[in-house]
């Protein structure tokens, strides 16, 4: 009875593993097709004649126009990105789509420092706002021939992942954060 009971345990620990593993593998495969997918939409942002211009003057209400131009064909008609943000090179925040009086920025002070001073081409992962809503992200130096570039952050809310995976899997799927707080 002993030697069975302990087999009973040892299949049900290894198949909690391989499912772990499996959920592991198909949540990296999500990301990362999500981080393709904004890889693939970045050339708004980066290939904007008006936005480069606008930047190039630091003029915030010609960014403000250019960047409201951008967000209206990448997010309200084509829902390619859920939220964008531009950061001039000395890390001041130029425009965000997200509607608030005290925006919660996708990226930190030390990774938009990098970008700027070209120590990385790219960031990309998950986001997590300080008013707690989930992004996958990407973070791209806007290349316009400058040593400091201004920054573009492109994200997709993770909701929008979990309703993909769902639909997968056929079952509901939810994200469980450090809080033990969850998502569907």
């Amino acid at each position: 009875y002993w030697a069975f009971n302990y087999r009973e345990n040892l299949l049900q620990v290894e198949f909690g593993r391989s499912a772990a593993l499996q959920q592991n593998s198909l949540w990296s495969k999500v990301i990362d097709g999500a981080i393709l997918s904004l890889s693939d939409k970045i050339w708004l942002l980066r290939e904007d004649e008006h936005l480069q211009n606008a930047l190039a003057s630091k003029d915030s209400r010609e960014i403000h126009a250019a960047a409201r131009k951008i967000t209206r064909v990448a997010i309200t008609e084509s829902s390619y990105f859920d939220r964008i943000e531009i950061y001039q090179p000395d890390g001041e925040l130029s425009f965000t789509s997200e509607a608030s009086y005290f925006p919660s920025p996708l990226i930190s002070n030390d990774q938009l420092s990098l970008l700027v001073n070209g120590l990385r081409k790219q960031l990309s992962g998950v986001s997590v706002t300080l008013n707690r809503q989930t992004f996958v992200t990407l973070a791209v130096p806007l290349p316009y021939g400058k040593e400091h570039n201004p920054v573009a952050v492109v994200g997709i809310k993770v909701e929008r992942l979990l309703e993909e995976i769902s639909k997968l899997q056929e079952s509901e799927t939810f994200l469980i954060n450090r809080r033990g707080r969850y998502k569907s």
